[in-house]
């Protein structure tokens, strides 16, 4: 791990170990006046390292400051690493992102029966209320952003994924344990009057859900009530941001692989941390969920959809809200507002989600690199032909039998099926005769079929 990585890693132990209350700080939560910031106790100034800020220090007093800030990071690495818990940057992550590694040794063993029938018995702890499962690349990070500083949510600011493990449901447990005895232990010293009396919603983002059987097999041991939030997106468009997601991944992170050309990627030949068209079969990995009977053919096509990842499909009673992530960006306020409040109300929340249209995109990377790929340009055709033809089978699907379940809600159902149609279509075709003007012009191809997709739909 070199150093850049190590600073980073230290960073993100400060802030999971932290209150909510603080995360909000540093991420200036708008739920927060700035008379609650002042007031809150835990709102002594910081930094975002979590050391007290130099503007508020005398000159003289700074060289002492900085031997505190050191002694308090050595403490805070010392209760991490006794705890068991450490935060790397994860690039086989769905997203890429930081997620948290539980150290699996005897003093740290976790009893998953006794805390399932202690949730049982006496309510002191809480199950998962919510889960964000995928598809990646479609504003699962967006939508972590806006929730983890909902007022009424807990949740991971970055991806939960130990869920998928073999002893998920043990890391799942441990972790709401945790947060029930801090919302306990703050019940304790508030008056009943305030609102950390009122139960939390607990969730958390993982996109690799979706895609890992296991995960939901874990979900199941420990909870008959969560609610599991899906986005898709166009698979041709799909494919493009999340090769080029990797490529940003690999010069941020200095990664030594060898980076693919995007036809290895195709035909089940092989995928690069997941990209491959094969996961662009988004059909395949949402009827493990279980949510409509399969006929003979669409069960044997699930099963043997690709060689990367089972495949199964695992019984639950768990609600699916899905939506496409043109919905996340809609330009029209008023629809957007609604695809808010059919969240809020999925998600069975008092207090309204933050306007998506307000918040900057999250994983939007403006650095451009070699690597990258405009899929609209001509030689990557066949990638785009094998895609389209996966695309018209996915929308069909998804259409026609999918959010028929009584346990799939759709938000905006008229935006949502013209988004489905629309994977019909090349979305380069209709940049294709202006291809040839792309070098006088700042927009690529496959950014200007973005815009009239995103056009088209939303007219």
């Amino acid at each position: 791990m070199n150093a850049q990585s190590t600073i980073r890693t230290m960073n993100y132990d400060f802030d999971q170990i932290a209150s909510p209350q603080s995360r909000a700080q540093v991420f200036h939560n708008p739920y927060l006046s700035p008379t609650t910031r002042l007031k809150s106790p835990s709102s002594s100034p910081r930094t975002e390292k979590g050391c007290l800020s130099p503007s508020i220090v005398s000159t003289s007093s700074r060289s002492k400051l900085a031997i505190i800030c050191l002694v308090i990071s050595s403490l805070l690495l010392s209760v991490l690493t006794a705890t068991g818990t450490l935060l790397l940057v994860c690039p086989s992550c769905d997203n890429g992102a930081p997620t948290a590694i539980h150290d699996s040794g005897e003093n740290n063993t976790f009893n998953s029966a006794n805390l399932q029938l202690q949730h049982q018995n006496n309510g002191t702890i809480d199950s998962l209320d919510f889960a964000i499962i995928g598809f990646p690349k479609t504003g699962t990070t967006s939508l972590l952003r806006a929730l983890e500083r909902h007022p009424e949510i807990v949740m991971p600011w970055t991806e939960f994924c130990q869920i998928h493990q073999d002893d998920g449901d043990k890391a799942m447990l441990k972790w709401l344990h945790r947060q029930t005895k801090e919302f306990h232990n703050a019940s304790l010293s508030s008056p009943s009057s305030s609102p950390v009396h009122r139960r939390k919603k607990y969730g958390i983002k993982c996109p690799a859900m979706i895609r890992l059987p296991n995960a939901i097999d874990n979900l199941v041991k420990i909870s008959d009530h969560t609610r599991l939030v899906v986005g898709v997106r166009n698979p041709i468009l799909w494919f493009q941001s999340f090769y080029n997601y990797r490529v940003w991944e690999h010069y941020e992170l200095n990664l030594t692989e060898t980076i693919p050309y995007p036809s290895e990627l195709t035909n089940g030949g092989k995928h690069w941390r997941v990209v491959s068209t094969a996961l662009a079969k988004f059909e395949v990995y949402l009827q493990q969920l279980d949510k409509v009977p399969l006929s003979p053919s669409e069960k044997n096509d699930m099963l043997n959809g690709d060689k990367f990842w089972p495949k199964r499909m695992t019984p639950n009673s768990y609600k699916v809200f899905i939506y496409t992530d043109e919905q996340l960006k809609d330009r029209n306020s008023t629809r957007r507002v609604g695809f808010q409040r059919d969240l809020q109300k999925f998600l069975r929340l008092r207090t309204p989600i933050l306007d998506f249209g307000k918040m900057p995109k999250a994983n939007a990377n403006t650095d451009w690199y070699p690597d990258y790929i405009d899929i609209c340009e001509p030689r990557y055709s066949r990638i785009r032909s094998e895609l389209l033809q996966q695309a018209k089978k996915t929308s069909h699907w998804i259409r026609n039998k999918f959010i028929e379940s009584d346990d799939v809600v759709v938000s905006g159902k008229d935006l949502f099926l013209s988004s489905l149609s629309s994977w019909n279509e090349d979305p380069c075709q209709h940049v294709a005769s202006k291809a040839g003007k792309k070098r006088r012009t700042k927009q690529s191809p496959a950014i200007r079929a973005i815009e009239h997709t995103r056009m088209s739909i939303s007219s």
